[in-house]
């Protein structure tokens, strides 16, 4: 079953209020859903300049609301919580030793992944606390680290049997490495330089939680044939997070992935968050 997640009304308004004291829409401007993109009186929810800001808007309400979603159909256990205070740790000391400046002098960005979007990985990994997890499409690590932070450094709650973190890149990978090398307790992640495509069919398994973030900044294709190679290898309620699934620019090439992640005959469920410009999907293997 396919279940979208948008952000409540006071996110929402919040969010506006933003654009609107930026100068990015009418001082008066108001949200209609109905509205068409790029309108600056009326904000839709699609609207670009509404989805940039709202990676940035009130992301513990955000992301205290998914949790709330996720109970509610089932996903997670009523009891399900996770640490703010050891998130707040993490970010802290992801700050504090990621080599940002290196990646900016490289790629001319800090990567994709917005406040809001880093608590939501955080928080899903330590409501799961998966034991054997496979990641794909790391780059330096920036993703990769809200993935794993609830088993390492400030932000551990529980203790994991192996990570494994892939990326095509050489250099990205040395970077990632010198990233990771800094977190206490990190001695269960490994990472490797390798076509994922590749790994994929070699690495063994199980595992219970999958992380895809594949492809360049114009082609995101191969997050299907990699989790179709992982399938078989993923335990029984496994969740398999993807990054960028509704970015309108991937939105041909994700469309395949998607329709894939939501047959019910392979996944009891697929979540659709739109909580950025990005988006995050989080399929629940059957």
């Amino acid at each position: 079953m396919a279940i979208e997640y948008f952000c409540k009304k006071d996110v929402v308004e919040s969010c506006v209020k933003k654009l609107s004291d930026a100068g990015r829409v009418a001082r008066d401007a108001y949200f209609n859903s109905d509205a068409k993109d790029l309108l600056r009186k009326e904000v839709a929810y699609r609207d670009p300049d509404f989805l940039e800001m709202l990676g940035y808007t009130k992301e513990i309400e955000v992301v205290d609301s998914i949790l709330t979603m996720l109970k509610h159909h089932g996903v997670a256990d009523d009891a399900a919580d996770y640490s703010r205070e050891a998130f707040v740790g993490l970010r802290k000391e992801v700050k504090k030793k990621f080599t940002n400046n290196l990646v900016l002098q490289q790629t001319g960005s800090l990567g994709t992944i917005t406040p809001v979007m880093e608590r939501l990985l955080y928080m899903l990994t330590s409501v799961k606390r998966p034991r054997r997890i496979i990641a794909v499409g790391i780059f330096w690590g920036n993703a990769f680290i809200w993935n794993v932070g609830s088993s390492c450094g400030k932000g551990k709650v529980y203790d994991a049997e192996i990570v494994y973190g892939i990326d095509v890149n050489e250099r990205a990978i040395e970077n990632a490495m010198k990233n990771i090398a800094g977190f206490d307790s990190s001695d269960h992640i490994e990472l490797i330089a390798g076509d994922g495509l590749e790994l994929a069919e070699t690495i063994e398994g199980p595992f219970d939680f999958v992380f895809l973030d594949v492809g360049t900044a114009n082609d995101k294709r191969l997050n299907l044939p990699i989790l179709q190679k992982l399938y078989s290898k993923l335990a029984l309620g496994c969740w398999v997070v993807t990054h960028d699934t509704t970015l309108p620019f991937f939105k041909n090439q994700m469309r395949p992935y998607l329709k894939f992640v939501r047959d019910q005959h392979f996944f009891s469920e697929s979540i659709s968050f739109e909580v950025d410009q990005y988006g995050l999907e989080l399929s629940i293997k059957k």
